[in-house]
């Protein structure tokens, strides 16, 4: 029996056990249990930014704020965003103590106790923009940051879309945060037309290799190496 972060990519495996109840049990709630059959792959990824639903609305934390965003789940156990899978609920058990980040989870709506569903992850974008008829590019952590108004309702500039018209209210980072907006002439008041959203390229810097299972009827499952060292699993076959 071996545990899943030493098998090799594209091992086809029988799940034996799993060392972490938390783990068990949010893994059930998805089909993968002790007796499934599964297939690896291993995968860089960037870091991709999260999308919760809260008592405000939508909102999106970038991979900083997701990994220091302490969630309370359910069944009591404890996690950052950032380790939450699609669909799951739980309310803030704990908040940044970085004020800056403060500042854009209360705008967020985000408190100690509020409630939190984790709706998907997005892969990280370059958001096109113009604003006083200059085009710029600026990156999904810096939109995540920059909060505003569209046709009037109340988001950051990381929930726009493509043609959108967003009205700028405030920049919730901190001073390096401000300068770079600053120099960029994204000021209070003003509008930036989103023209476009690019994904980004091969060139940027690559994040954690994830572990991808692929379950016989064809879900998948992303797991970071430390649960995957939590996981027990006998060759298929």
């Amino acid at each position: 029996m071996y545990t899943l972060d030493t098998i090799n990519t594209g091992s086809k495996v029988v799940l034996s056990g799993i060392a972490d109840r938390n783990l068990a049990r949010r893994l059930k709630i998805i089909g993968v249990m002790p007796g499934c059959h599964l297939e690896l792959f291993h995968e860089h990824v960037l870091d991709s930014s999260v999308v919760v639903r809260s008592e405000n609305g939508m909102g999106v934390l970038d991979a900083e704020m997701a990994s220091r965003l302490m969630i309370c789940h359910e069944d009591d156990h404890i996690t950052p965003v950032v380790d939450m899978f699609p669909g799951e609920k739980g309310h803030v058990y704990d908040l940044p103590v970085i004020y800056c980040l403060k500042r854009i989870m209360s705008a967020l709506g985000l408190s100690t106790g509020s409630q939190v569903f984790m709706v998907n992850r997005i892969p990280p974008f370059y958001y096109s923009i113009q604003v006083n008829s200059k085009d710029m590019r600026i990156t999904q952590g810096l939109a995540c940051r920059i909060w505003g108004s569209i046709r009037g309702r109340e988001c950051q500039l990381a929930l726009a879309s493509e043609g959108d018209e967003f009205h700028v209210h405030d920049v919730l980072g901190g001073r390096r945060v401000k300068n770079v907006v600053d120099k960029l002439g994204i000021k209070q008041n003003k509008t930036a037309k989103v023209n476009s959203l690019i994904l980004f390229d091969g060139d940027i810097p690559l994040g954690e290799q994830l572990l991808i299972l692929t379950t016989e009827s064809g879900s998948r499952v992303l797991l970071n190496s430390r649960q995957a060292s939590r996981m027990y699993v006998a060759p298929s076959g």
